[in-house]
Order: C-alpha cells, then structure tokens, then sequence
C-alpha cells in the first residue's frame, strides 16, 4: 500500500529556497479512494478517546480502541499504520499539502491519526511509543520560540488545520546542526557546560529525559541567561519561516529539527493543528 505521493512544491511556497529543496506530498490516489470510508466509520466511531500518563507531565493522547471498528475496515488502517511506520526520518524535511479539505475532513483526519497511533503503539509494545498528544492553547498575541518535543518517539508529523488569515503564526523550523556548530559557536564565553549538556540532549545521554524539553527551552530562552539576546538573534539569521495554511504541514526528526511558532494576534485552538509522534 502507498500513503502519499510527491507533488510539486505549492506555488505559494516556491520562493522559499529550503521549501522548495524540500520534498512535497500529498494523499496517494490509493488514500484518497480510501476517504469516504474514513469518514463513514469516523462518524460511525465518534471523537477519539483522550488516555492520560503519569509519565511526560502527565501527558495525554488521542487514541482509538481498534476493537470498535469495522474488521475490514480495521484491516485497513494496520495497512496504512504498517507504512508510517516504515518512514525512517534523518536530516530530512518533508512538507504536506490537502491533508484535510476537500477530500478529508479534519474530524476524519483526527480519527484516520488516532487509530494509526493506536496501531503503532501497538506494535511498539509501548503506549508511548506513537502519540497524537492534544495541542496546547494560547491566549492572543503570543509565539512559541524553537524547541525540541523530546517525546519518546522521534518522528513529527504535524498537519495544520485552525490556523489564522495572513503571515500570523508562521512555521519556524531550524536544523538541530545549525544549532550546534553554528548558533552557539558565534556566541563569545558561551559556558562550556551548557554546551555540553545541550549536545548530549541530543544524544540522549541525559538521564532525566522527561525535563529535556525544559532543559533545552531554559537554556535557549531563559531570559536569566546572559546570553538570550544573542542566541534569538542569531536564531533569527537562520531559521526558516513559513506560512503552513489549512491541510498542509510537515514531518521531521525532532532530534534533527527545531520548530516553533510565529507571532499570533489570534488565539490559539486545540485544534491549530494535529501531530503524529512515532
């Protein structure tokens, strides 16, 4: 079975040098025969259901008890689970176009991605092993600076769907090398330890994985840190930024990748956008 295609680069995005380096893909014609079902045995099921951890903050997930649905229809979905899973994501950056539209609607497209995760996690032997994790909301006028997830499964998948009018929101994405051998290298007396503790966030040698997430961020932004002007302004100088709209998105290594977002006049929803971990 094929999950996606590759399409060209949308021409709204095709000015963008890493954009349009990038590989672009959409639904394969074997999905998108597979979409009325989708949505037929989403209504049928309902919203996916919400677990808890005590793990990763007490963290959550939307998830799917696979027994609840139609057996051929269940046969499908391990299918189409079996090739995500397949995806082996490095140095790359893949971006997505009409994932939820026309052809999916966005409560079809959350429950198609709560039972790959359901699948997946499966498979793993882990419930933490694939995460539909719900998005946290923000208030008016807010970004998120660059940060790395540090969830358990490396692989990001992050498809938009509320998302504001205009350049408000931007994607922001910065390879985790740029970061390290460049970023901080042009920073004078940055402490060697820091350093260090950053680059083996990244190794996964630090024991207390769970705060990794806080650890990096407070090394980053903190603003008790001296050096905070300095590494937003260098951040500035490469990041990518762009304007992912309605059913696009893409899908990272989150120990490769950084990612955030842009300044927002609009709040944001629970439902700005749906991702994948796996």
């Amino acid at each position: 079975m094929k999950v996606f295609k590759e399409i060209n680069v949308p021409l709204e995005h095709r000015e963008i040098t890493l954009a349009n380096k990038a590989k672009w893909f959409t639904w394969s014609d074997e999905m998108l025969a597979l979409s009325e079902k989708i949505e037929t045995e989403a209504k049928r099921h309902g919203p996916p259901d919400a677990i808890s951890f005590k793990t990763i903050d007490k963290g959550k997930t939307y998830s799917v008890n696979l027994k609840r649905l139609d057996t051929s229809f269940c046969k499908t979905i391990l299918q189409i689970s079996d090739c995500i899973g397949k995806i082996k994501m490095r140095d790359e950056l893949h971006f997505y176009n009409d994932m939820i539209g026309d052809n999916l609607s966005s409560e079809a497209f959350q429950f198609l991605i709560a039972c790959i995760r359901a699948d997946l996690s499966t498979r793993k032997g882990d419930e933490m092993g694939a995460l539909y994790p719900p998005l946290s909301t923000a208030s008016t006028n807010n970004t998120f600076p660059i940060h790395c997830d540090f969830y358990f499964p490396v692989h990001l998948w992050n498809i938009f769907d509320e998302v504001p009018e205009g350049n408000q929101g931007m994607s922001l994405l910065l390879p985790v090398d740029v970061l390290l051998n460049k970023i901080i290298k042009q920073i004078p007396n940055f402490p060697r330890d820091k350093e260090t503790h950053i680059r083996n966030l990244f190794k996964g040698k630090v024991v207390n994985n769970d705060h990794a997430y806080y650890d990096l961020f407070s090394m980053l932004h903190g603003r008790e840190n001296w050096w905070a002007e300095d590494i937003e302004t260098a951040i500035e100088k490469h990041v990518l930024s762009i304007k992912l709209n309605r059913g696009q998105g893409y899908m990272v290594n989150d120990r490769k990748w950084l990612h955030g977002r842009g300044f927002t006049a609009d709040a944001v929803t629970i439902k700005r956008l749906h991702r994948l971990l796996f």
